[in-house]
């Protein structure tokens, strides 16, 4: 199916959003659960992505029974989740490196991370580092990140979407930031660790709290 026909498919594009923001593989009762849909809607719709290559079944061994099918997003579904102009970003600040140098865009993204800041300190809520760690997720979702807390142990925050994420691999030292701007936002140090799960990219903010 072609790209501008998926784009019209509401439920494709819930079901591909739902996969995306779960960070995981999920069962068609899953997905017809978390976006209150009948079975054979969601099955209809995974039936279209998978054959235009955009999710794919696998299969998980369950302790009886048969094994059971869960879907996980494919390389291709890049394409048609939102990228957020991150190309136009890039190219400014590419534009910024000519004009004053190798380490002009780590500036611009220190001082941008700065204001965040101060605007996350203020935002942020919670007596115990769990309720800031939940504070912080909505927070960050409110950027048009896919955030959520999960209680661990040890207690993070798991990413499944970030606009900026292709800026990490060309300027690493803005993730390194971005790590050190969530720690002083929740107050306690944030680990920043990448992971693939079911084909989906992740990045788990782990909490260390002992001196909290």
């Amino acid at each position: 199916m072609p790209r501008t026909s998926i784009l019209k498919g509401e439920t494709r594009l819930s079901v591909l959003n739902e996969l995306k923001s779960a960070g995981r593989g999920m069962s068609v009762r899953e997905l017809s659960a978390a976006l209150g849909l009948s079975y054979t809607t969601i099955k209809f719709a995974l039936n279209q992505l998978e054959n235009s290559g955009y999710v794919r079944p696998v299969r998980h061994p369950t302790r009886r029974g048969r094994p059971e099918i869960r879907y996980t997003l494919t390389a291709n579904s890049a394409e048609i989740l939102p990228q957020n102009a991150t190309a136009i970003l890039l190219g400014l600040l590419r534009a910024a490196e000519k004009l004053y140098g190798y380490s002009a865009p780590q500036k611009l993204f220190f001082l941008w991370l700065q204001e965040l800041t101060e605007t996350g300190k203020k935002s942020i809520q919670g007596d115990n580092p769990h309720d800031r760690l939940r504070s912080l997720a909505r927070w960050r979702n409110s950027f048009g990140i896919l955030s959520r807390f999960d209680t661990g142990p040890p207690p993070r925050l798991i990413e499944t979407y970030n606009p900026i994420a292709d800026l990490f691999i060309l300027y690493p030292e803005i993730a390194k930031m971005e790590e050190q701007m969530l720690s002083r936002i929740a107050g306690f140090p944030l680990q920043r660790i990448e992971f693939t799960v079911d084909n989906i990219q992740q990045w788990h903010f782990i909490a260390s709290i002992q001196s909290y």
